[in-house]
């Protein structure tokens, strides 16, 4: 409802308008002259269309006037179908029908129509609608069958009659959809052929055992992130719409027969999803159009579009404004049966059969297009969104997405989902990021279990693949991992407060497995629990297991060597023979001297004990025991530096 104005706004007014239309008069200055005029051919359409609503609504009284005539941005009438511009995609990526949905959806802003129940009288070109991405739901329409028309597809415009939720963009009743990867392959079939000259890369391997867990986890993920929330009686109903059945909708029809597309299917171009002719979001159809010819239907819609049929040549079902026009279909039969001819015709009967075909067509022949030619270039599909973001809110979650390039972060999407509906409350974010130095691709946020995982592409400088961290009842549970292209071959690593465990994979000293236990952590009243756990922990023992070394015998070979740090030992097993279920064992003391010298002195034969299975074995002597024993104490030190630097690198990076 309009406010009153006061006095002195009332008397601004007049000078306001008459502002607004210079502006307006300067702007149409600029646009072509198909723009502000009609040529002969099209004043001639207007007065055939005007006496089809004629006998329209003569015949039809309890339907509504057609859009035909509706004025464009110069308040010029064109015929509706001189609207559809087809233009040639010049970017593969607008080669399918599915990417050139999704770009219309997320480059435009919608303008509701006012009042809803009504068609607009003005119906913008396709070009300008693209440089102000701003549109109704019929100029959504008319730019995406013109790409689609482009494109060489059976594509048509149609205007009907739609449920509340799809004609006002309302996805807040519908569940979340499964989201693709922020990152997708272009299919084989739309790649651009590489230049003889272009730097081949190298194939990047991947572990078929990393991506079968990747796929289990994805599929976890999936099924978790769409459980259905119980709804009450009370959310389960919508309210009741009152225009229901008369709201005016646009959307696009595209029929079976081009690009290997087996049955028609609707797109809805405010959301760039596709839909069954029967779905039951549609409720009737008014008319359909494309750059040939217009249709108005004459089956009953009381089912919706459920039975209908689009046949558009039967008269039964459809009455065409412009009768006995030539349609696609005829051009391309043309095309063909004159290419089967035309060899055999003599050149005078060639021009004489073109005169009569031209004779044939020049009453019914539709003209060009008077709107522009389309350009969408790759700064259109790179900014993609109106502002750089849009949101879309669903039944129990709210989706941002954002252009590339837009945030400094990288961000290119993120999901919020809430424990229960019209909440605040979120219990789980997804972020997917788009080219980051640190090579991030996505990070999911559990709120109420406190936990965080994130998922890196190669490139990685610690070469990660994975990172989680979850919330423990003291501290924190630190989960990594890392492809093959550390110098250490570590490939996955668990921290918590207690201990560590890391897995290594093909290395020459065939270590595959570290576990290591930390002592019990004492706080101080005043200290917090990040800052006790950025200290580093005393370690107390460490394990470490090996694979077989067949250039050993199984005695030599160590199977598991134990660092007791707290006992101040040394504990060695050995492989076991193929004939053997006992390993050999090696056990130390460390002496407690400091100094070489005294350690040599005070290491004796009860510092030490052996289990030789093989009774055949000569037992070692205290020497070479002691030589061993300063080696192992030599690699403990080693052992514990790089303990503190995966601390150091946990801590620090994560």
């Amino acid at each position: 409802m309009d406010s009153v104005l006061p006095h002195s706004e009332e008397e601004l007014r007049p000078a306001e308008a008459q502002q607004e239309m210079q502006e307006e008069n300067e702007e149409q200055d600029h646009f072509p002259q198909s723009y502000r005029s009609n040529s002969p051919a099209e004043a001639r359409l207007l007065d055939i269309s005007q006496t089809f609503q004629h006998q329209f609504l003569y015949l039809y009284p309890e339907r509504k006037p057609l859009l035909l005539t509706p004025t464009n941005e110069c308040g010029v009438q064109k015929f509706v179908c001189t609207t559809l511009r087809p233009s040639p995609p010049r970017m593969v990526e607008l080669l399918s029908w599915n990417n050139c949905a999704s770009f219309v959806a997320d480059f435009l802003s919608l303008e509701p129509l006012d009042p809803p129940e009504e068609l607009p009288r003005q119906l913008r070109s396709p070009s300008l609608v693209l440089r102000r991405q701003s549109a109704s739901c019929l100029e959504f329409s008319v730019l995406l069958c013109s790409l689609l028309l482009g494109a060489d597809y059976d594509a048509y415009c149609v205007s009907g009659h739609a449920v509340q939720e799809m004609c006002a963009r309302d996805q807040s009743w519908q569940d979340l959809p499964l989201l693709d990867p922020a990152v997708q392959s272009v299919p084989s079939d739309q790649k651009q052929q590489a230049s003889k000259y272009a730097m081949t890369l190298q194939p990047e391997l991947h572990s078929r055992y990393l991506r079968r867990q990747e796929e289990r986890r994805q599929e976890a993920e999936a099924a978790a992130d769409h459980i259905t929330v119980p709804l009450s009686q009370d959310q389960c109903q919508k309210p009741v719409d009152p225009l229901h059945g008369v709201r005016v909708h646009c959307w696009v029809l595209v029929l079976s027969g081009s690009h290997g597309i087996k049955e028609n299917f609707f797109i809805d171009p405010l959301t760039g999803v596709s839909y069954p002719t029967n779905h039951q979001h549609f409720l009737g159809i008014e008319s359909i159009w494309n750059n040939f010819n217009y249709y108005v239907n004459v089956q009953d819609c009381k089912h919706g579009c459920r039975d209908m049929v689009f046949d558009l040549e039967d008269g039964r079902f459809w009455e065409p404004v412009l009768s006995g026009t030539i349609s696609k279909k005829d051009l391309i039969l043309e095309v063909q049966q004159r290419e089967q001819t035309w060899s055999k015709v003599s050149s005078k009967e060639k021009k004489e059969q073109e005169v009569q075909e031209e004779e044939q067509r020049r009453v019914l022949k539709i003209p060009k297009s008077w709107a522009s030619f389309i350009h969408v270039t790759e700064e259109d599909l790179q900014r993609r969104f109106p502002g750089g973001k849009k949101e879309i809110l669903y039944r129990n979650a709210k989706l941002e997405r954002f252009g590339p390039n837009v945030r400094s972060d990288g961000l290119i999407k993120r999901l919020s989902m809430y424990k229960e509906l019209q909440s605040a409350e979120v219990y789980k974010l997804k972020m997917w990021y788009q080219n980051r130095r640190d090579h991030l691709q996505q990070r999911s946020i559990n709120v109420t279990e406190r936990s965080t995982m994130e998922y890196f592409k190669l490139g990685h400088p610690l070469h990660l693949l994975t990172y989680r961290c979850r919330a423990l009842a003291r501290g924190w549970e630190q989960e990594v991992e890392f492809s093959l292209g550390r110098s250490d071959n570590l490939v996955h690593r668990v921290i918590t407060p207690d201990q560590m465990m890391e897995t290594f994979k093909s290395r020459s000293d065939f270590l595959y497995h570290r576990h290591v236990s930390f002592s019990p952590h004492v706080q101080f009243s005043d200290q917090s629990d990040d800052t006790a756990e950025l200290q580093e922990r005393p370690v107390q023992r460490v394990v470490e297991r090996f694979h077989r070394n067949m250039s050993k015998p199984a005695h030599e070979d160590v199977n598991e060597r134990l660092f007791g740090l707290s006992e101040r030992s040394i504990e060695l097993k050995y492989h076991c023979n193929d004939h053997r279920l006992v390993p050999s064992q090696t056990k130390f003391l460390k002496p407690r001297e400091s100094t070489e010298q005294q350690k040599a002195e005070q290491f004796t034969s009860d510092m030490v004990s052996c289990i030789q299975v093989d009774v055949c074995e000569q037992p070692p002597q205290i020497g070479p025991l002691y030589k061993m024993l300063r080696k192992l104490i030599r690699e403990e030190e080693q052992l514990l530096e790089q303990i503190s630097m995966s601390q150091k690198e946990t801590q620090g990076n994560f």
